[in-house]
């Protein structure tokens, strides 16, 4: 029997983005530009822990295969996937199922900071890390609730220094206005909910800091945004829709300018709230109709933005990473699945050579694509990118500068200026 072809395009199409986030070659493929052209380390420390550090490990050892000698290191993975590994050591922190710390866990960090520690300016510390890491704070905030709505996560740091033995403290889910739903059969939507209790077991001495902030944080701003975008948020009888439409699979709702950045409006007419939900991007929080100061964690970088009944919430997001069509969509599951979903393209960027001689840099790019400026960063995650400052002429066709890297080898690319 042969497969119909739209079944083929869709295997194909899955087994593609299966492939672009496989650990093993993402990790292989940053670690080996993190190195090109650059000298090596004298020694690279790797450390971490998460579901993809077994595939990120194996990404790792054969990007710097022939450097190996250099390489030691230890990650933490669920009991399953530890198996032998060497010079980075697969450490058995955990059961497949458990989430919740473990004595096995807290030893193998314990190893890391060791390690790390042992560290020297002429030395690398590489960390590896799975898990939703894209909505981090500029700096931590002191809070004693937040809230959160499906698709979102959270990390929280919990001082039980005050606590004795024997006390113990709950996680609950406190009550709020939530409006519209169906329980099914459950708790009703918005109801106070114990979710887990945390128990002080035994004394322990230690002195864990609080860092003062959480990595490097650039801010959008609404002056740089080239338009705006309104989405209408609503129900339709059993459905749901954005901007009067159900979610169509052949249909592209709109196509956004790679680099661009952009405000969209999230305008939600009905009595449910919706956490809106973008691929491959991000965004910040500009404003909420509701409230003139935003909760911190409205703050930092976010992939999911609650919209609750009856407001109106505006964010700064930009799309710089990949050109392709993508969906943007509520990520309440039953209201996705009826159809508040929408399809949009991110259209490619220009294509950047960069030749290099010595530390002598050529860039160029087609002289038709016009409005585009160039950023750098000393890393390849480009954490931070910075604009350069040289005007660029045309040579043979193409927009052209020329860079000297006399601080060492640094990475390019286009945005929209």
């Amino acid at each position: 029997m042969v497969e119909p072809l739209p079944r083929q395009h869709a295997r194909a199409i899955f087994r593609a983005a299966l492939d672009a986030v496989r650990p093993e070659a993402v990790t292989a493929r940053a670690a080996a530009e993190l190195y090109r052209g650059q000298s090596c380390p004298d020694r690279i420390f790797v450390i971490g822990g998460g579901k993809a550090g077994a595939g990120m490990v194996t990404g790792i050892e054969s990007a710097l295969h022939d450097r190996l000698d250099r390489v030691s290191g230890i990650v933490n993975v669920p009991d399953a996937m530890a198996r032998p590994s060497s010079p980075i050591r697969l450490h058995a922190s955990r059961p497949s199922g458990v989430n919740e710390p473990t004595e096995a866990a807290a030893a193998g960090v314990t190893a890391m900071l060791n390690l790390a520690d042992q560290a020297t300016p002429n030395d690398a510390v590489i960390v590896l890390l799975s898990g939703g890491g894209s909505a981090l704070l500029p700096a931590p905030a002191d809070v004693a609730s937040v809230m959160l709505a499906p698709g979102q996560r959270i990390e929280i740091l919990v001082d039980f220094s005050g606590y004795t033995v024997g006390s113990s403290s709950v996680l609950r889910s406190l009550p709020f206005a939530a409006g519209g739903g169906m329980s099914m059969g459950g708790p009703a939507q918005g109801s106070a909910l114990d979710l887990i209790r945390v128990f002080v077991d035994r004394l322990s001495t230690g002195n864990a800091q609080v860092p003062k902030s959480l990595g490097p944080f650039a801010a959008l701003s609404a002056a740089d945004a080239k338009r705006t975008r309104v989405f209408t948020l609503a129900m339709s009888g059993m459905v749901h829709t954005i901007n009067g439409q159900l979610f169509d699979m052949q249909r592209v709702n709109f196509s956004v300018p790679f680099g661009d950045v952009e405000i969209w409006e999230y305008r939600n007419l009905g009595d449910e709230p919706h956490p809106m939900h973008a691929h491959a991007g991000q965004c910040q929080v500009l404003s909420r109709s509701t409230t003139a100061i935003l909760a911190p964690e409205d703050a930092g970088w976010k992939d999911t933005v609650l919209v609750n009944a009856g407001e109106t919430v505006r964010i700064l997001t930009r799309f710089d990473s990949h050109a392709g069509v993508f969906v943007h969509h509520c990520h309440n599951l039953e209201h996705e699945d009826s159809g508040m979903m929408q399809n949009f393209e991110v259209l490619s960027a220009p294509s950047l050579k960069i030749e290099r001689q010595g530390t002598e840099v050529r860039l160029s790019w087609p002289e038709a694509a016009t409005g585009w400026g160039l950023e750098s960063s000393a890393k390849a995650s480009g954490a931070p990118w910075e604009s350069l400052t040289a005007t660029p002429g045309i040579v043979s066709g193409r927009w052209t500068v020329n860079v000297n890297e006399v601080a060492g080898v640094r990475f390019y690319r286009l945005a929209k200026s």
